[in-house]
C-alpha cells in the first residue's frame, strides 16, 4: 500500500509537470513504474553531483573489546582519560586532578597494551609529591600527548600573585614515569591548547607576547597579539602549516558551524582575503569535536547525541590545499553500546591511520572499543 502511495505521488507530480489531467486511478502499476523510472532518469542531477564530490570514510576494522578484557570505572572517565598509540603500544591514561569519592586528587591510572594484550593494567601513580601538596590543578589545566600528561598547577588560584608550575609527566613502556618542570613563575595567562600532530601544548601569554610550548619545554612558535587580532579561543594548532585556527571569543563552546579564523605564526598576522577582511574557514567545530592530523589535511570527530540512531560519531576528513579547506570524505558511526559517560571517545593517528576509541559498557562492564578508519 505504501509503495502504491509513493508511486501515486510521483506520477501525480510527473503528470502535473507535463500538464496532463489524466485520472491516475485508471493507470496500471506497470505503467506507474515506467513513469516513475522516467521521473528518476529526468530529475535534476545537482543533488547527485554534489554527493559524488565527497568520498566516504570506511571502517577498516573494529575491536569489540580492547585487550579482550574490561577496565574498572576508575580507569575510564569521560573528562580525564586519554587513549593513543605510540611505538606500537596503546596507552590508556586517566588523571584525576581533584579529589573524588574513593579517589585521591592527582592520581594517575596507567594501562598499556601490546599486541592487543595488557602488559600494564590500572597501575596507580600518585603525582602529589611531584606536583606538590600545596598546589592544585587549574580548571582545564591538563592535557595529554601520546604517552605524556601536561599540567598547569598553582598554589593559590584566588591570588593573582600566586606561584605557577608547568609540568610534563612522561609514561614509559613499563608504566614508569619521568617528570619535568617546564617552568616556574608567578601566575600567567597560560592555557592548554590542542595540536594536530603532537597532542596538546601550553599557550603562555604574558602581556601581548605569546609562546607555544611543547611537553619537552621547547618553544616551536611565538607570536605577538596585535590590534588586528580579535579576542579569541583556540580551535587547534596546525604545526605543519605554522597556523593557529581560532574562533572569536565566546563562540567555541556553542556553535559548530560558525567560521574559524587563522593566525599565520610566521608572519605574526591574521590570514586576510584580498578584500581586506579576515579570511573565514569552515569545518566541524564545537565542544564535542576532536581533531587529528591526516594526509594533506586533518580529521574531525564530533559526538552527536541527537543522531538518528541515538549517539553517533560524525567522522570527517578535510583536505587543506591552496589555502582552502575542503570536505573530502565523511561517515557516521552509530554507537550501539552505551557510552560510560558523556564524551567517552578519543582519537589518535598512527601512520595516517585514524584510530577511534570509545569507552562503553560491554556486557555491562566498562571496556574500550576501537575503530580503525580508512578513506
Amino acid at each position: 500500500m505504501m509503495k502504491r502511495i509513493i508511486f501515486g505521488i510521483s506520477v501525480a507530480l510527473f503528470l502535473t509537470a507535463c500538464g496532463s489531467k489524466e485520472d491516475i486511478s485508471n493507470i496500471s502499476e506497470k505503467e506507474i513504474e515506467k513513469i516513475v523510472d522516467e521521473v528518476e532518469v529526468n530529475k535534476p542531477m545537482e543533488e547527485e553531483s554534489q554527493s559524488s564530490n565527497q568520498g566516504e570514510l570506511v571502517i577498516d576494522s573494529k575491536t569489540e573489546q580492547l585487550g579482550s578484557d574490561t577496565l574498572s570505572d576508575i580507569a575510564l572517565h569521560s573528562d580525564y582519560t586519554h587513549i593513543a598509540v605510540k611505538d606500537d603500544l596503546t596507552y590508556i591514561l586517566t588523571f584525576y586532578p581533584y579529589k573524588e569519592p574513593s579517589i585521591e586528587s592527582k592520581a594517575l591510572y596507567v594501562s598499556i597494551l601490546k599486541d592487543d594484550k595488557f602488559i600494564v593494567k590500572e597501575k596507580l601513580i600518585n603525582l602529589a609529591s611531584i606536583i606538590g601538596d600545596e598546589y592544585r590543578i587549574r580548571d582545564e589545566g591538563f592535557g595529554f600527548n601520546e604517552n605524556s600528561l601536561l599540567l598547569i598547577a598553582e598554589d593559590d588560584f584566588m591570588n593573582r600573585d600566586a606561584n605557577q608550575k608547568l609540568l610534563s609527566i612522561i609514561v614509559d613502556e613499563k608504566g614508569e614515569i619521568e617528570s619535568k618542570i617546564i617552568s616556574e613563575s608567578k601566575i600567567t595567562n597560560v592555557k592548554i591548547i590542542p595540536g594536530l600532530d603532537n597532542g596538546f601544548y601550553f599557550l603562555d601569554c604574558k602581556s601581548s607576547s605569546c609562546s607555544i610550548i611543547d611537553g619537552e619545554g621547547k618553544v616551536p612558535f611565538t607570536f605577538e597579539v596585535t590590534n588586528a587580532m580579535p579576542e579569541f579561543e583556540v580551535v587547534f594548532l596546525d604545526e605543519e602549516a605554522s597556523r593557529l585556527y581560532i574562533e572569536t571569543w565566546g563562540y567555541i563552546s556553542s556553535k559548530r558551524n560558525e567560521e574559524a579564523l587563522a593566525v599565520d605564526l610566521v608572519a605574526n598576522d591574521m590570514i586576510w582575503e584580498e578584500s581586506g577582511a579576515m579570511k573565514p574557514y569552515y569545518f566541524e567545530k564545537g565542544t564535542n569535536t576532536k581533531y587529528a592530523r591526516a594526509k594533506d589535511g586533518f580529521y574531525t570527530v564530533y559526538l552527536n547525541v541527537y543522531g538518528k540512531s541515538g549517539y553517533e560519531l560524525e567522522v570527517k576528513y578535510y583536505i587543506v590545499k591552496n589555502d582552502e579547506i575542503t570536505l573530502e570524505a565523511e561517515t557516521i558511526i552509530p554507537l550501539s553500546l552505551e557510552l560510560i559517560s558523556y564524551g567517552n571517545f578519543y582519537i589518535s593517528t598512527n601512520n595516517d591511520i585514524l584510530n577511534i576509541y570509545t569507552g562503553v559498557l560491554y556486557k555491562g562492564r566498562p571496556t574500550v572499543q576501537k575503530y580503525v578508519m580508512k578513506d
